[in-house]
């Protein structure tokens, strides 16, 4: 084996084992790995295990169903085919699921470096450039069970440097690979389908990246010849998703759309989005782009790259127009910005002297406030798990068939599922549900559900009530104190979580303190 070869396979066992342990730092360091239930997204694991358990459905049986009524709604089949997978196979195991999750950027982190590496760029860059794309707000897809970022990163990054290899080499079956990919990416999130576009320019570019001005259309097609049939590809699929999302998953009904009548509201969500969660992007890019400028003959040259970078971050800003751009949604965003920013303008020759330690300093200073941005997150995302699974296993702990539940987490209807199917998993039915609006208690979980049952749906006495759950102002979740009158119950904190037990009826539960640390700094 000679010294180039051995060179390589150490890189490569140097980035998967560095990124490997980037990742498990966040995951076990930060505590995301075992955090438990947060109810959002993770009420599902628990309704299909409760439905699979019990014979309401089989396997097939649920996939059908949960994709027939998605794709009218949606389009996400591989996302929810695979989620339904996952909990016929591991139940409502979340570390399980969470161990899948860090996988799935360990791959993406390794991959993207790969792709910086393809386009160019030195080890140095290729890190920044993965690492950029990854860690900060964006890290929610990193823990949240629910998102399918993770998913379509990887995806992506394993496409696209195929993609790379294919362009390099000529070699079809890495273009057919590349596709393959790109295709199954399609299929988890509509808001990565809107990476083709760009992926057909990107070809395009490579092919004529070597001009300085935009060549004919001749010369154009002439150097595109050789790939015709991955443009052509893409394209349709391209169209035909678009068609069937518009057509079919309810089309502008259920999505944020655009037009000059929200124009001002969608305004008003991108300034919000970059004085949130894309601040430090917002902070740092004046910098950047002051520091090309000064080097305005050569930067109007990078119209090319440009118009790439357009084509990558245009489409994602337009689709959530309607919510702005923030926390798992930066994704795919930020691989695109750190594309441009990154790997473009480290190669840039006019990039020199003290203006490149500025701007280079720079990238590493976004990243440090990135990655303390991450670290926040994660510790109120493994605080809130901790808080809500420390509350669960408590009042189970403590109760019985005939206690009587009250659930405060209206409206947070996915709270109210979380705990439905928690407690009938662990055979307790006696859940019901406060509406504070309306002053009402019953047995209705979701207020959207068709009622076939009418004494489900009436109106309880809180007296009758043994123990109250409810989010306290820790929680990013909490919206108002319930109107209940506590005064017949002993209060226990739980994290985020208070539970309210019923005086010389029920022992308060024993809960261990559950702090947070970093997000207690930012509080």
């Amino acid at each position: 084996m000679d010294k180039l070869k051995k060179g390589r396979l150490l890189e490569i066992f140097i980035v998967i084992l560095g990124s490997t342990g980037i990742v498990l730092a966040v995951v076990l360091g930060l505590g995301t790995l075992t955090a438990g239930f947060h109810m959002v997204d993770d009420h599902e694991f628990l309704e299909w295990t409760y439905g699979l358990q019990t014979g309401q459905y089989s396997l097939l049986e649920l996939i059908r169903s949960v994709l027939s009524r998605d794709i009218t709604l949606r389009y996400e089949p591989f996302y929810y085919m695979m989620r339904i997978i996952g909990t016929y196979l591991f139940g409502y195991n979340t570390v399980a699921f969470s161990i899948i999750k860090a996988i799935q950027i360990v791959i993406s982190m390794v991959f993207l470096y790969a792709c910086g590496k393809e386009m160019g760029a030195s080890r140095f860059f290729s890190v920044l450039f993965s690492l950029t794309a990854l860690m900060g707000y964006q890290s929610a897809a990193w823990w949240k069970l629910g998102p399918q970022e993770s998913q379509c990163t990887m995806l992506f990054s394993v496409g696209f440097f195929f993609l790379l290899r294919y362009l390099k080499n000529k070699k079809i079956w890495q273009g057919v690979i590349s596709l393959l990919f790109f295709i199954v990416m399609c299929q988890y999130k509509e808001s990565f389908i809107l990476l083709l576009p760009f992926i057909i320019l990107y070809i395009v570019y490579d092919r004529i990246k070597v001009f300085d001005r935009l060549p004919e259309i001749k010369v154009i097609m002439k150097e595109l010849k050789q790939d015709y049939w991955i443009i052509g590809v893409l394209a349709m699929v391209f169209i035909a998703l678009v068609s069937v999302i518009m057509l079919i998953s309810g089309g502008g009904d259920n999505y944020d759309g655009f037009g000059i009548s929200s124009l001002s509201g969608c305004i008003e969500n991108h300034i919000h989005s970059f004085s949130g969660d894309l601040k430090w992007y917002a902070r740092f890019s004046p910098l950047f782009i002051a520091i090309m400028l000064t080097y305005w003959e050569e930067f109007k040259k990078l119209w090319k790259e440009i118009i790439l970078l357009l084509a990558f971050l245009g489409p994602q800003f337009l689709v959530f127009s309607g919510t702005g751009i923030g926390e798992r949604y930066m994704l795919p965003s930020t691989i695109g910005y750190a594309w441009f920013f990154i790997i473009v303008i480290s190669k840039w020759k006019p990039l020199s002297g003290k203006r490149r330690i500025v701007y280079t300093a720079g990238l590493i200073l976004m990243l440090a406030a990135n990655i303390r941005a991450m670290a926040i997150e994660a510790d109120y995302y493994r605080y809130r798990g901790e808080s809500v699974t420390a509350m669960l296993e408590a009042v189970d702990e403590i109760s019985d068939e005939e206690t009587n539940i009250l659930s405060c987490f209206f409206p947070n209807i996915e709270g109210n599922m979380t705990v439905h199917y928690w407690y009938d998993l662990h055979g307790k039915n006696n859940v019901y549900y406060w509406y504070e609006d309306d002053g009402v208690i019953n047995q209705v979980f979701d207020p959207n559900m068709w009622i076939a049952d009418n004494s489900v749906s009436e109106q309880q006495d809180f007296g009758k009530m043994d123990i109250v759950i409810l989010y306290n102002q820790d929680d990013r979740h909490w919206c108002y104190d319930p109107s209940l009158d506590a005064s017949g119950f002993d209060i226990t904190k739980c994290g985020s979580m208070t539970i309210w037990t019923k005086k010389e009826k029920i022992e308060k539960p024993q809960v261990k303190e559950i702090r947070d640390y970093f997000y207690a700094m930012e509080r």
